[in-house]
């Protein structure tokens, strides 16, 4: 994974965008984040330091696995939006927001703003909202709280609130185009 990172460095451009989605398993032991693999683990940390030489300015971070809160303050950084399917690392049961995550990419609907370019914001709400209503219609205590963080000092947000200037990196990071803009992308 590492040698992935460095190869990604060498190649990326500061005009690009990153977009890393972790799903599986993970892990925190009160202390540190790990996000379990065959082999050694990787640790929110080493993550992070491997991202840092990438000169993509607009980098997206969507762990989506258990424990994943346990991440968020070692991965958050300005320029990069991270997004947790938990709320801490404590939160260590099997989560179901990288379902409505892949729903987001698929459907055009979570495209809030109709304008044809789903932003990581916009997919974060279609996602978390989607889990908030799973958990109530299957009458279940809700044992996952995704959070969205965008700038260093951001603790993470549930709602984030754009009046209050919360999750305004995410709102204008593009993660999919859909539609006509889609096929202008495929057409030279």
């Amino acid at each position: 994974m590492k040698e992935t990172f460095a190869q990604i460095a060498k190649e990326a451009k500061a005009d690009d965008t990153l977009v890393v989605t972790l799903i599986g398993h993970g892990t925190f032991d009160g202390v540190e984040y790990k996000f379990n693999l065959p082999g050694p683990d990787v640790t929110a940390k080493e993550l992070s330091m491997w991202m840092l030489p990438v000169p993509a300015k607009r980098q997206l971070i969507v762990n989506t696995t258990s424990a994943s809160g346990g991440s968020l303050a070692d991965l958050r950084q300005d320029g990069r939006t991270v997004i947790t399917a938990t709320k801490s690392g404590t939160e260590k049961l099997s989560t179901v927001f990288p379902r409505y995550w892949l729903e987001a990419l698929r459907d055009p609907q979570a495209d809030a703003d109709k304008n044809d370019v789903l932003s990581a914001l916009e997919a974060y709400r279609y996602a978390e909202s989607k889990t908030t209503k799973y958990y109530e219609t299957n009458k279940r205590l809700a044992t996952e709280h995704p959070l969205i963080a965008d700038t260093a000092s951001a603790q993470g947000y549930r709602t984030p609130d754009a009046t209050k200037g919360e999750a305004m990196v995410a709102m204008r990071m593009p993660v999919l185009v859909f539609g006509n803009l889609q096929n202008a992308a495929r057409t030279p």
